[in-house]
């Protein structure tokens, strides 16, 4: 690509039936002028694609940097949720074998209760039964005084 300088400098030899010098050298000064700005415009531009694509990498860089954030969070969000789930199956085992345990000793303090209320029914049976067996015999006794005239005493000495 040509500079501003290499216009500037650009020299042409003369020759017998040439153009007019001055209308080329005004002409070849303004391409100059237009050529320069539009070079000049270039390099700001450059300038400027080369700040913005290093913006560009720069925020590729923070995008990926966030996906990979982004994915790990989501990893450990996934790992903590499996974690909670992992423990809230093993507190519910835990408390379904509590209960079990729970249960189970109930059932036996009521089979224990059972066979209480069963053995005191007996004693209560077998009391009642010895106790009227004894009052039986006891008005039997009276009975048999009351009906025996011989039988009668009052203290040691028979009547």
């Amino acid at each position: 690509m040509l500079t501003p300088l290499d216009i500037q400098n650009k020299r042409f030899e003369k020759a017998v039936s040439g153009y007019n010098r001055t209308e080329v050298e005004d002409f070849l000064n303004e391409v100059l002028a237009d050529y320069e700005k539009l070079y000049k415009q270039s390099i700001d531009s450059n300038d400027k694609i080369s700040v913005l694509t290093s913006a560009i990498e720069h925020y590729k860089a923070i995008e990926e940097t966030m996906q990979n954030t982004l994915m790990i969070a989501q990893q450990t969000a996934d790992e903590v949720r499996k974690n909670a789930e992992e423990k809230a199956r093993l507190m519910v085992e835990e408390a379904k074998a509590k209960a079990n345990e729970i249960i189970t000793t109930a059932n036996a303090e009521i089979m224990e209760a059972k066979r209480e209320a069963v053995a005191i029914r007996q004693s209560t049976e077998l009391f009642k039964g010895q106790v009227i067996a004894s009052l039986t015999a006891q008005i039997e006794a009276v009975k048999a005084i009351d009906t025996d005239p011989n039988k009668r005493s009052v203290g040691n000495i028979g009547i």
